[in-house]
């Protein structure tokens, strides 16, 4: 039970932060996997969710790491990854996630992953703080700045 619990938290986690479905559910297999191995070693000072989601943003970052070499290093393989990019959600939640990505895009990765984990894994600022690294202070900061910035950012879209 716990294993499902985990996997759909994790797809949901990875399918919000990675555009290619496959890429997501093979995230949260490996992540899965790798919280089995280390879960002898799990001691309850924080809620479990968040040493969840503190696996999962390493590795999201590792993956972050090793796409940034390879896309430098070839450009005919991002060019590849756009053109081949599908979406297996529904269509209105695959449109829906496409405008809140769009929209979100232009904020820092940062404040990106502080409004994600707040609205879409309803996680409070304090589990952000542990799984970002981050005091709780500084979670609070980015999210006042992200969300400043998405009320410049829908303003100058209504006024354009």
């Amino acid at each position: 039970m716990l294993c499902v619990h985990c996997l759909a938290l994790l797809d949901r986690y990875f399918g919000k932060h990675l555009r290619n479905r496959h890429d997501a559910e093979d995230a949260a297999q490996h992540v899965l996997l790798k919280v089995l191995e280390v879960l002898p070693e799990y001691r309850p000072t924080a809620p479990f969710q968040t040493w969840l989601f503190t696996i999962a943003r390493n590795h999201l970052i590792d993956r972050t790491r090793v796409q940034d070499r390879a896309e430098a290093t070839d450009p005919e393989a991002l060019r590849a990854m756009q053109e081949t990019e599908v979406a297996i959600e529904a269509p209105a939640l695959a449109t829906q996630a496409r405008m809140i990505r769009t929209l979100i895009a232009p904020l820092p990765k940062e404040q990106q992953r502080v409004l994600l984990l707040k609205y879409a894994h309803d996680l409070s600022p304090a589990q952000i703080a542990t799984i970002l690294g981050r005091t709780e202070t500084s979670v609070r900061q980015l999210h006042k700045r992200a969300r400043d910035a998405l009320h410049e950012i829908i303003q100058a879209q209504s006024r354009g």
